[in-house]
């Protein structure tokens, strides 16, 4: 015979869930916000060590320890990264030939400087988007002083940082 949950109990089951995710969550935003290394300094450590340019950037946790995971592309290759987001040290490394040049449009150290001015907060991640081929923009995820993650899209049309809805 079929087990179903009360509305209640379903109701309950739902709540733990989402209260675990926002456990995670701000688990994951205060070790961003504890880390000694910018996301910056990855990207700068990243592209030395690749020679190729940044073009997505996000911080993420594994087991209580904080990482920047940065995506760089050659003319031929290209390489994900993570680093410890407190040492600077690389912990993994990838790399995957490319047949079609990939080189980005803008440098991605600036336009998280210009994200965080512009969000009053630190850059959590930057993806790019991309619409018709052509790269629009980025998605960028921004840690405020109260420590809330906000979504924005940062247009390259016409440099402006706009909610995410």
């Amino acid at each position: 015979m079929p087990h179903f949950l009360s509305p209640l109990k379903a109701a309950t089951v739902a709540l733990l869930a989402m209260s675990g995710a926002a456990l995670a969550d701000s688990e994951e935003v205060a070790l961003m916000r504890s880390a000694q290394q910018s996301l910056a300094d990855a990207i700068a450590a990243a592209e030395q060590e690749t020679g190729g340019k940044a073009i997505e950037a996000e911080f993420d946790e594994e087991r209580g320890m904080g990482y920047w995971e940065i995506t760089t592309v050659t003319e031929t290759a290209r390489f994900g990264l993570k680093l410890d987001a407190n040492s600077g040290q690389i912990v993994e490394r990838s790399e995957r030939t490319i047949n079609v040049p990939a080189m980005p449009q803008a440098d991605l150290t600036e336009l998280i400087a210009q994200a965080e001015a512009d969000g009053n907060g630190r850059v959590m991640s930057i993806d790019a988007e991309h619409r018709g081929g052509s790269l629009i923009g980025y998605e960028v995820e921004i840690v405020g002083a109260d420590g809330r993650v906000l979504d924005y899209f940062l247009n390259l049309a016409d440099n402006s940082l706009t909610p995410d809805d």
